[in-house]
């Protein structure tokens, strides 16, 4: 599978243990559910990510979150 980063629309290649940095947004009272994402990123474009989510993000309800994910 080709994996491209969100931001900046290049390859993400798999690191040596064969994975790639997925982000996304979760709601606090359900971490582990994605509300939006998983997306693949890569490390350094994590930052400029942009999401529905972002002027909500921190105010309580809403959370970025990142895992490592199989590159398939």
């Amino acid at each position: 599978m080709d994996h491209v980063c969100e931001v900046c629309k290049e390859h993400v290649a798999p690191d040596r243990r064969g994975k790639v940095r997925v982000e996304g947004v979760t709601h606090r009272s359900a971490p582990k559910a994605w509300v939006w994402g998983p997306v693949p990123c890569h490390p350094d474009c994590r930052l400029k990510m942009s999401t529905p989510y972002d002027d909500q993000i921190g105010s309580g309800d809403y959370q970025l979150t990142w895992q490592d994910m199989t590159a398939i």
